[in-house]
């Protein structure tokens, strides 16, 4: 792989600290793994706003290609050699990648060096470090291929360890929990009735040690969930992006954006459960036998109170739970319903200010947030309703058992002592209990949102990640063989019988009125929807057997709009290549007749762009930035939809030069209503409601377009 020679060159010999050293090992690790991949595909894995790597970075980098990692703290001469290849991070000296192990020695690549060389000494091989090992992340464990009914359980399952020994801090944790109660009920009865203080002394003692080791524990506890979640935030975060990244467009398009932003923030609710009282309650709930025992030695009958509760819990959570569920459903749809709107409003604020339509937006505001309130309203009544319960429940609990106790007391099978600790283990008991059902409702959105999660990932990804061989340069053959598609089945046909062939090379544009079918033949040609009948093909290859990535990456493609995104405008640029060089940007910005507006801009090529930047920005200068960003490309394929649009005629004079240098050494297919641009290409399509009608030269297609102009 000496393609990586050109990403990780020799840094600047002042600035060679540890952060360069673990840039460094990135090849070596790549080459040893065996891994098999396309440059941008590491560029594309590495951290994109650092100039810099760390350890985080470098694992991140590798995991980021599929591979999982593990560390371990070890000398070199006692690692396994089966492990190798790993990365070795000694506790002195510079990082290195152990390669090999034969007599001679521990082969391996030196980073402060940058050489490989044989580790033989003792002393070397004595070092102390850790070691951090590589090995291929199974298919199932990728993000977007991870799909099935339980995904999320199967993501929780990773911290099984961590959950096990939380357990048992939970389990220690109750059992001192019984001090308090047992320290109340001694003072009762051994220092009030005997006046000693030197047990109340002794007692203190005691009790003082159970709550120095219950704060110890539960600042473990919390570390841990608070880990846990974290971890779970990043997880499910990144994950569920490459999922619907993953997903084919048609899936995407089907809501609104406003939705989708609601939906995705309803995954927040799983991390504040890890953090937050309802993920306590349910590690405490299962160690109620814990107090329901010791209510029974210390109050025999009195158990039957906690219990009669705990079933009482039972059957009113059981009625209560589906009106929950369906007040929460509610809810959750009009707050999405609602978002959607604020973001619609928010990204169409200059169409609304222009007609004049701020009152009756205001007004269709009113009318969601009335739903949205009520909805709100409905929802928020159940869980009043269900908190007055609890609360006459832990009453109840307290009333009843200094009903039946004090009766014991007299008749002196219990002491005071006793009934007071029976009393607060009751209340201790039922509290975790408690906090699950006031939590019905955020534990019903939960479920919802553990449920969505699931289903989204059983969802067919339209991409292989395992697909890691280098892209092919297609010659630029374009065939479609009786294509027809519509995007609903309610739907009229978008293109019906399209046949035609494009050579290497050949310069094409399609014409045709609005809703013609050009911009489909456009989605259809770059994979974005598959065709229901017919067959596109690339170089005699159906377009189906290729992966849809590799596919986009060998296109070249400039849009209808202006769709630039916040960064730098080399940043924006690189976007079309991830590797191309400083030279190869300025080629093309010059071919997009873009170089002096970019010069004069404060900070050139890395000038940031954003919101109200890019409104500032002449649309004439967006539309030459993103056809620079197409000639960045330096596909076989070229397709620029409306490039015309807000282009003065020395952007368009460009642009056909642009075109005629392109001419024999790509297929450049042209979407366009212009003139000019028809006369530029070898041949013309004139589509005409989703079928051609003709294919000709310039000059005969002209005049049946413009009606003989």
């Amino acid at each position: 792989m000496t393609f990586l020679n050109s990403a990780f060159g020799r840094p600047d010999e002042n600035n060679w600290g540890r952060n360069t050293q673990y840039a460094a090992c990135v090849k070596p690790m790549l080459n040893a793994l065996g891994w098999r991949g396309d440059i941008e595909q590491v560029v594309e894995a590495m951290p994109h706003f650092k100039t810099t790597m760390d350890l985080l970075d470098f694992r991140s980098t590798l995991a980021n290609l599929h591979y999982q990692s593990s560390s371990e703290l070890q000398t070199i001469n006692k690692i396994d050699e089966r492990l190798y290849p790993c990365l070795f991070d000694p506790e002195k000296g510079s990082l290195k990648v152990l390669i090999s192990n034969d007599d001679d020695g521990v082969y391996v690549f030196d980073a402060e060096y940058q050489e490989y060389t044989v580790l033989s000494d003792k002393q070397a091989l004595n070092e102390k470090g850790t070691a951090f090992f590589f090995s291929p992340t199974p298919k199932e464990k990728i993000g977007q291929w991870n799909t099935g009914q339980n995904w999320f359980r199967a993501v929780t399952g990773r911290f099984a360890p961590l959950i096990k020994r939380i357990f048992l801090m939970t389990f220690l944790l109750n059992l001192l929990a019984l001090a308090t109660p047992l320290f109340i009920m001694a003072v009762y009865d051994m220092v009030i009735g005997s006046g000693s203080l030197e047990t109340l002394t002794y007692l203190l003692m005691g009790v003082g040690i159970a709550i120095f080791c219950d704060i110890v524990l539960r600042l473990l506890r919390g570390s841990m969930l608070a880990h846990i979640g974290a971890r779970l935030d990043y997880i499910v975060g990144s994950t569920v992006l490459q999922k619907i990244l993953s997903l084919p467009i048609s899936q995407t398009e089907r809501t609104s954006l406003g939705s989708k932003i609601a939906r995705f923030r309803e995954f927040d609710a799983i991390r504040d459960f890890f953090i937050g009282p309802m993920a306590l309650a349910f590690l405490e709930l299962p160690f109620i036998f814990i107090y329901l025992i010791t209510i029974g030695l210390l109050g025999g009958p009195l158990v039957l109170v906690p219990i009669g509760m705990l079933v009482l819990y039972a059957i009113v959570g059981f009625f209560i739970l589906p009106v929950i569920q369906q007040k929460t459903a509610s809810d959750l749809a009009n707050s999405a319903t609602k978002g959607s709107f604020v973001t619609e409003t928010f990204n169409k604020m200059r169409a609304i200010k222009q007609m004049g339509a701020e009152e009756v937006w205001l007004e269709r505001f009113r009318d969601i947030s009335v739903g949205n309130a009520l909805a709100g309203l409905n929802n928020n009544m159940t869980g009043a309703v269900a908190q007055t319960f609890a609360h006459v429940i832990m009453v109840t609990s307290g009333v009843l058992t200094l009903t039946f106790g004090i009766g014991r007391v007299f008749d002196q099978s219990m002491t005071v002592g006793a009934l007071v600790a029976t009393m607060a283990l009751i209340w201790r008991m039922l509290a975790p209990t408690q906090t699950l059902f006031l939590a019905l409702t955020k534990l019903n959105i939960i479920g919802v949102s553990i449920k969505r999660l699931n289903q989204l990932f059983m969802l067919p990804s339209e991409n292989n990640p395992y697909a890691s061989s280098k892209l092919k340069r297609f010659k630029g053959n374009i065939s479609f063989s009786h294509v027809s598609f519509r995007y609903a089945p309610d739907q009229d046909p978008a293109v019906m019988g399209l046949d035609f062939n494009i050579g290497a090379g050949e310069v094409v544009a399609f014409a045709g009125a609005n809703s013609s079918g050009k911009s489909t033949i456009v989605k259809l040609l770059t994979g974005l929807y598959q065709p229901q009948v017919g067959r596109i093909s690339l170089d005699g290859v159906d377009i189906r057997q290729i992966d849809p990535i590799e596919l986009r990456k060998s296109i070249g493609y400039m849009p209808q709009y202006s769709e630039l995104f916040h960064g730098t405008i080399r940043q924006n640029l690189l976007l079309a290549s991830s590797t191309a060089s400083e030279q190869q940007i300025l080629e093309a910005c010059e071919l997009a007749n873009l170089t002096a507006d970019i010069d004069r801009l404060p900070d050139k090529l890395d000038t940031r762009i954003g919101d109200q930047l890019m409104q500032q920005l002449p649309a004439g200068f967006q539309q030459r930035l993103i056809m620079a960003r197409a000639f960045l490309a330096n596909a076989k394929i070229m397709i620029f939809d409306e490039p015309g649009n807000n282009l003065d005629e020395e952007g368009d004079r460009a642009f056909l030069e642009a075109v005629n240098k392109m001419r024999g050494k790509a297929t450049v297919i042209i979407i366009t209503h212009r003139p000019s641009h028809m006369r530029a290409a070898d041949r013309v399509v004139l589509l005409n409601r989703g079928a051609v009608q003709t294919i000709g030269p310039a000059a005969t297609i002209i005049p049946l377009v413009f009606g003989g102009a």
